[in-house]
């Protein structure tokens, strides 16, 4: 039926229910729609019940065990995983996998309802619900609207929980734990990421990442009200703002430069 194989049995019959069968496990509480039952428990205890599983050695909280024991082992244990084509490591083997295919392979995945493409499976996903699928996730505080859960969490510490977290070196304070993290890094431990591709250097992974997929994977952001195509993410929200009244705003970081 396809090229798909695998060593356990288990594993078979979820792919054949899931691509060939298109078995799903739809969400009683929302428009969520899962391929395997686990996918859909795992679905309802993170969104819905709001449970979080904390790392025993930070104050990092993952939504599920498996992204908690990544975490541990990227953070933690320092286990990396290198592409054998090139000098990309990476923390987990599936991102060397995605490395692999859009650096070396050059794969690309296409919206099956308009012509947008992108290296990252993850980005057309994001890309159908935020384009077609119209999905928001509104602020009941305020008029925010936004397009993924973790941005709308992100809004309510910055801006109505007036969350602050502390450089305990400086005096340095933002809203946000990843920013935190960004400003130790580039700010007192000297860290900078090169990209592999041109002589780009950047003080923060996030800015690297927007980097690569501008430069070289050619990613652009639509907007969904007009003809409007961004490069980064927070450019097409501050279009939005400013062209269409939409209040979305989320926390960009663009230090880079190139050497």
């Amino acid at each position: 039926m396809c090229d798909y194989v695998t060593n356990k049995s288990i594993n078979l019959s979820r792919h054949k229910k899931s691509s060939h069968e298109f078995i799903r496990y739809p969400c009683d509480q929302c428009s969520f729609t899962g391929t395997k039952r686990d996918h859909l428990n795992q679905h309802k205890k993170t969104i819905h019940l709001g449970v979080r599983y904390m790392c025993d050695q930070c104050e990092h909280s993952s939504s599920s065990p498996s992204s908690l024991r990544k975490h541990k082992r990227s953070k933690h244990d320092g286990i990396r995983f290198s592409c054998d084509l090139c000098h990309f490591t990476a923390s987990q083997q599936s991102l060397i996998k995605r490395h692999k295919e859009a650096k070396h392979e050059g794969v690309l995945y296409y919206c099956d309802q308009c012509t947008y493409t992108a290296a990252c499976k993850s980005l057309v996903s994001q890309h159908k619900k935020n384009k077609h699928d119209g999905i928001r996730f509104p602020c009941e505080l305020c008029s925010y609207m936004a397009t993924k859960r973790s941005d709308l969490n992100q809004h309510k510490k910055r801006i109505h929980e007036k969350v602050k977290y502390y450089c305990d070196i400086c005096e340095y304070s933002c809203s946000s734990r990843a920013i935190l993290r960004h400003h130790k890094e580039s700010k007192h431990e000297g860290v900078t990421y090169m990209c592999e591709q041109c002589t780009y250097v950047s003080l923060s992974q996030n800015s690297l990442k927007n980097h690569v997929e501008t430069v070289h994977d050619g990613i652009r952001y639509p907007c969904d009200h007009c003809n409007y195509e961004a490069t980064q993410k927070q450019n097409l929200e501050r279009h939005k703002r400013n062209a269409h009244g939409n209040s979305s705003k989320g926390d960009g970081d663009n230090e880079g430069y190139s050497a």
